[in-house]
């Protein structure tokens, strides 16, 4: 290739691939949520003058179509993105930029693709070649594994339907249909309906498919997630729910179940790009029904932060489980339930759904916090700091 092509490896953000779930200490729960993201950005030719960059790229038919590319990835028009990156990758097959740039987006759209049914095998299949082409990125083989068992393990479950969800069940079906049937759909289309109303999304109508619901014995859930028994539940496109006796179960189901459908809420309604501490604090905050129950959940949350120590809003803004220890990351989601129930408080609840929002629009939650309140975060942390200290 010209030692004057200008290439750029793309800024790579984080694939969503997340799991959230939940630990399990005698009572108490702290949901954990991990991210697989893609190594640092890479730029090519970055101390080049802009003119030489300009120079150098109109010489080179491939560069600008890389550079088109990017433009299509940034844009989140990821088939446009995977078939330019593939035709540089063809013109010159030497060049490990483009190879990269194809990983990252071909690893992208098989995330998007694998979140319904229909296109999952589609899934697969992209994230496979993605692993082909960059095999140094270890998480994105993590993931084609993960994927691969869950297939394996969920293919043969019984399913079925409501409105808004498709329910799979690894057990009994003459125990699932025995009341827990019943229990888990009402619950799930209860909270669906709240939810709808507060975030302003219908997720799983129109062109969507239906939101998936796994429920899975134990063993098999702690395989699938690499969790242990202290697990209570986990989303990560799907809701994945370990049952060992659903008779048993009912307030924990319910409550694990209300959760991890306001992921797929905020999933909806504001992208992947919503910070750790608003995602979580609001799982946090639905996952009781407004009532003594949620405010218990607050006060409890309000003493353990205190306890704690607050930690900035930067902190808080990526995956909690790279925090620390367990008490730190109890911590954190018990200083994010307590913020999110501070801003309801004396914003109004309206504000935080306008966050998840405007993170889908590109607007951070600062921005958004800022235009609606004529207050800056940062000083609501510092009043709700000074509020615990009394």
């Amino acid at each position: 290739m010209s030692a004057m092509r200008v290439s750029v490896v793309v800024s790579l953000l984080a694939l969503g691939a997340s799991i959230a779930w939940w630990v399990m200490r005698e009572d108490e729960r702290v949901p954990i949520n991990e991210a697989v993201s893609g190594p640092p950005v890479i730029e090519r030719g970055e101390r080049e003058s802009a003119a030489n960059v300009e120079s150098a790229n109109a010489g080179d038919p491939w560069a600008v179509k890389n550079k088109r590319a990017i433009r299509h990835l940034n844009a989140g028009e990821l088939s446009a993105a995977v078939a330019l990156f593939s035709e540089c990758v063809v013109g010159d097959p030497t060049e490990l930029v483009f190879r990269a740039n194809l990983a990252e987006a071909l690893a992208r759209l098989a995330q998007e693709e694998y979140e319904a049914v229909e296109t999952r095998a589609l899934a697969i299949e992209h994230l496979t070649q993605a692993v082909e082409l960059a095999p140094e990125r270890e998480e994105l083989a993590k993931l084609l594994k993960r994927w691969l068992a869950a297939e394996e393990v969920e293919g043969d479950f019984w399913t079925d339907s409501s409105l808004h969800f498709r329910l799979s069940y690894d057990g009994d079906r003459e125990e699932l249909l025995g009341g827990g049937y019943d229990l888990v759909l009402k619950t799930l289309e209860d909270a669906y309906s709240e939810y709808a109303v507060l975030f302003g999304v219908r997720p799983a109508e129109g062109e969507e498919g239906p939101i998936e619901v796994v429920l899975l014995q134990r063993e098999e859930f702690n395989g699938l997630t690499g969790l242990g028994h202290w697990a209570g539940g986990a989303y990560d496109g799907r809701i994945r729910i370990p049952i060992t006796d659903l008779a048993s179960e009912e307030r924990r189901l319910v409550s694990v179940l209300r959760h991890e459908l306001v992921h797929a809420f905020i999933r909806s309604a504001g992208g992947r790009g919503v910070v750790g501490w608003l995602n979580e604090g609001l799982a946090e905050w639905l996952e009781e029904p407004a009532g003594a129950a949620r405010d218990r959940a607050v006060k409890r949350s309000r003493e353990r932060a205190a306890k704690a120590g607050l930690r900035s809003l930067d902190e808080l803004g990526g995956s909690l489980a790279a925090l620390g220890s367990v008490e730190e990351i109890r911590g954190a989601y018990s200083q994010s339930l307590a913020l999110i129930a501070w801003i309801a408080h004396w914003y109004g609840e309206r504000v935080l759904f306008e966050m998840v929002a405007g993170c889908r629009e590109g607007t951070s939650v600062e921005q958004s916090f800022e235009a609606q309140t004529r207050v800056q975060l940062a000083q609501a942390l510092k009043d709700l700091e000074l509020d615990l200290s009394r």
